[in-house]
């Protein structure tokens, strides 16, 4: 079908990932995850092998955008040369490059993270600039606009490490984050909760249920990070033996570590709900959960 700027944006997510052809510009697909998130992207063939090149994510990249993107893309590969080698011009499209190739080893919640704060913050405010007009004085104003010390400490990380990719990667000449430090201080929190607290906590969760009470009582019950909880599969589970073993790579020190689960823990894992055959706590049976905004 032929895209429109309306039908895009009325477009609606399904239970599973959708991709939609654009008949107007062969090779560009609008892609619509189960979560409702819009992206570009071009599919190709170069010297006969197929290729795929994501563009950027919408409303940064609108129709028009994306195909004036998607024409650079396919003629950059009728010549020969692969879409990475397409012309980066805005912050948009250096974002998107930055998320698909340096980005694409990232564990699943630091990925997730990553993917917020670039779009939410960095493309939000200069999506379309030029990836060489920014200065330093734009990035302290993007977070001097940040609400909260800690989420603006995140923003100049992932914007630091951003600009210092494309450096290395012949985008820019120079970084306009170098040498700037993180606007705020952080401290370790020493607080922790009383055991009124907790109860009432608990009581919360069996109020909301699944999966996201779920998912906080075994973070109560086990003490793991959030991401290995709303990441647990069904392989790594021993139900039997009470016993889940986190795989090396899953896990922040990079070794394997096999975690006792208390009569409580297991009982709650019997009775989730089972939605394909990979996650525990999933709503499309092919994704974890990671609404946690």
């Amino acid at each position: 079908m032929r895209l429109t700027a309306k039908g895009v944006e009325m477009a609606r997510p399904a239970d599973v990932r959708r991709e939609i052809a654009d008949a107007y510009m062969r090779g560009l697909y609008l892609i619509i995850q189960p979560t409702g998130s819009k992206s570009w992207a071009v599919r190709c063939r170069l010297g006969g092998k197929p290729i795929k090149h994501t563009i950027g994510s919408y409303p940064a990249f609108g129709l028009k955008e994306a195909r004036d993107a998607a024409a650079r893309v396919l003629r950059g590969v009728s010549e020969g040369r692969g879409p990475t080698s397409a012309r980066v011009e805005t912050v948009a499209q250096g974002v998107e490059q930055f998320l698909a190739r340096h980005c694409k080893n990232y564990r699943p919640t630091t990925l997730y993270a990553a993917r917020y704060w670039l779009r939410h913050y960095v493309v939000g405010a200069w999506g379309g600039r030029r990836l060489d007009g920014i200065t330093r004085a734009d990035i302290r104003a993007l977070l001097a606009s940040v609400e909260g010390p800690v989420a603006a400490n995140r923003v100049h990380s992932i914007v630091t490490t951003f600009f210092r990719w494309c450096v290395g990667n012949d985008l820019l000449s120079s970084s306009p984050a170098a040498e700037l430090a993180a606007p705020n201080k952080e401290t370790p929190q020493e607080r922790v909760l009383t055991d009124a607290e907790l109860r009432r906590v608990w009581q919360a969760t069996e109020e909301i249920g699944f999966p996201y009470g779920s998912i906080l009582q075994l973070l109560i019950l086990t003490g793991q990070r959030r991401g290995e909880v709303a990441g647990v599969t069904w392989s790594e589970l021993d139900l039997e033996a009470g016993t889940w073993t986190l795989p090396r790579e899953r896990v922040k020190n990079n070794r394997r570590h096999e975690v006792p689960l208390a009569r409580q823990a297991l009982a709650i894992l019997r009775q989730v709900p089972r939605i394909g055959e990979v996650y525990v706590f999933t709503l499309n049976g092919t994704t974890p959960y990671s609404g946690f905004k």
